[in-house]
């Protein structure tokens, strides 16, 4: 598929599928980078998310009560093992699968997006590890950034790494959704998109999508692909945006870069988690 072709999937019905058509799934991720699932209330029905996000809410006060234990300047930035804050408002917890966010239900062997990550990385994929990204009402807006880079300078190949985002409430566009430039995972298009730039757009003649992920529903995008997370400007109702994620790639692969390996916030590891 052109590069044309490709950016003109920005509309949210464009890059949506049922969860059925994993052939139409894989074709328009292949070319797009991103995909949107829209929901079977049987897989993902309203009353296992909103159990999901009270734990998660539980969570994440022992994580505020340990920052602040260690003295942690919650006005800047934080990397540690279990959670890191590179914006105002942004968090992204991980370490939460032994205990909470449906770590049975969920996991890739009854996820119901398991034949489709199998199909696109393998029957190998392996989940790397799951998390909640929280966009707290007054969160900044992202940077346009990839999660990770290609594997080689001169050889594109298939996704080795991909990220499933399963709203945890409902959202709006008030409240900060996530942006992306479809087929911006492609590496012989990298150099299109100047992400130099921290503020404004990478690529001003090409469009980019913001996709609705209805409750129930849930997104794939490569792991190459250029996106962020827009600010949360609910002014109305102040309500935060948390996001649950699912990281999955070849066996191979690991992730050494979006966090720490060294900086335990519970000194015994996170097992205070849960």
């Amino acid at each position: 598929m052109a590069l044309e072709r490709a950016t003109d999937l920005v509309g949210d019905g464009d890059l949506s599928v049922s969860y059925e058509d994993l052939n139409r799934a894989a074709e328009l991720f292949e070319h797009a980078g991103v995909v949107v699932f829209e929901g079977a209330p049987a897989l993902l029905e309203t009353a296992f998310l909103e159990q999901c996000r009270r734990e998660f809410e539980e969570e994440f006060a022992k994580i505020e009560m340990q920052l602040r234990s260690r003295n942690v300047d919650l006005d800047k930035p934080l990397r540690f093992n279990e959670v890191v804050r590179r914006l105002r408002g942004r968090y992204d917890v991980r370490g939460l699968q032994a205990t909470c966010l449906g770590s049975q239900r969920l996991a890739l062997e009854n996820a119901p997006w398991k034949d489709f990550v199998q199909l696109v990385i393998g029957e190998d994929a392996t989940e790397l590890w799951r998390g909640v990204v929280l966009s707290q009402y007054g969160s900044e807006e992202q940077n346009w950034h990839r999660d990770g880079g290609h594997l080689f300078e001169n050889q594109h190949l298939p996704a080795h790494c991909v990220t499933v985002f399963v709203p945890l409430v409902a959202t709006s566009e008030e409240m900060g959704r996530t942006s992306f430039y479809p087929g911006s995972q492609v590496l012989q298009r990298s150099h299109q998109y100047n992400l130099e730039f921290k503020k404004g757009r990478p690529c001003s003649w090409l469009p980019f999508a913001t996709p609705a992920v209805d409750l129930g529903s849930w997104l794939v995008f490569d792991y190459r692909i250029v996106h962020r997370g827009c600010a949360n400007e609910d002014h109305d109702l102040k309500r935060d945006r948390p996001m649950l994620y699912f990281v999955y790639a070849k066996p191979w692969f690991t992730d050494a870069y979006n966090f720490p390996t060294d900086a335990p916030l519970f000194l015994n590891h996170g097992s205070e988690l849960g």
